[in-house]
């Protein structure tokens, strides 16, 4: 069964009231809901990476974008391969999640996947591409994993050379899954990027915490029933 986050949201809080009857004394937001979920899916992303299972399970966590625009903007660690002062294609993405560096993403390329996916890197490696004899001519993709001014990773395209490129396209995996949000494409009923276990445990997880939470914050303090000893 697949999930949207409204979905997951819905089940939690009926959980959770279900749980906390007789509780009069709780209260919490669908915006403290939905970051919460997201941050159980990192944990169990990172979970996965500690058990050795991320490169199997991996797909079932990942989003596509498709109408990513590209514009120009230089890039300002300028190596030698690289002019200094040259505009580069360039693009915006949601930051990735940075456990699995390359591993996040699974594509990155023309919207049509037609051509062959371009090499990416997420680190200064990019720089020693121009000496890779099997892929030197071929395009890649720097991802700097920095946060930018629009609260974005920054994207770099080289040795691509259609200047009729407009967007490009991303399978990935990312920290904020209502990032996908931003852009023009994204079906408002988008589905949770999670497999059905995954989305069971979340669930699990925070109902357990919050039902846990509130009721030590309700317990009703207790008479002393304890009695002095007559000296």
């Amino acid at each position: 069964m697949a999930w949207t986050l409204a979905e997951i949201r819905s089940a939690i809080h009926s959980d959770i009231t279900d749980g906390l009857k007789g509780v009069a004394n709780y209260t919490y937001s669908e915006d403290q809901i939905e970051r919460e979920i997201s941050a159980e899916r990192s944990k169990i992303l990172f979970e996965l990476t500690k058990g050795g299972r991320f490169k199997f399970e991996k797909q079932g966590f990942e989003q596509q974008i498709n109408c990513i625009p590209v514009d120009t903007k230089q890039l300002s660690k300028c190596p030698t391969s690289i002019p200094v002062g040259d505009d580069l294609k360039h693009f915006e993405i949601p930051p990735i999640s940075t456990l699995h560096k390359e591993d996040t993403v699974g594509y990155i390329g023309p919207v049509s996947r037609e051509e062959p996916e371009w090499k990416i890197y997420t680190d200064d490696n990019y720089l020693f591409h121009p000496y890779k004899l099997r892929i030197a001519c071929k395009p890649f993709v720097y991802i700097a994993t920095t946060i930018n001014e629009n609260n974005k990773y920054d994207a770099f395209i080289k040795n691509y050379n259609n200047d009729n490129l407009k967007y490009v396209s991303i399978t990935g995996i990312f920290e904020n899954p209502t990032d996908i949000e931003d852009y023009s494409c994204t079906n408002p009923d988008w589905l949770y990027p999670a497999p059905e276990w995954a989305v069971n445990d979340i669930i699990k997880r925070l109902v357990e915490k919050y039902i846990r939470y509130y009721r030590q914050l309700n317990v009703l303090p207790q008479p002393n029933t304890q009695t002095e000893l007559n000296a």
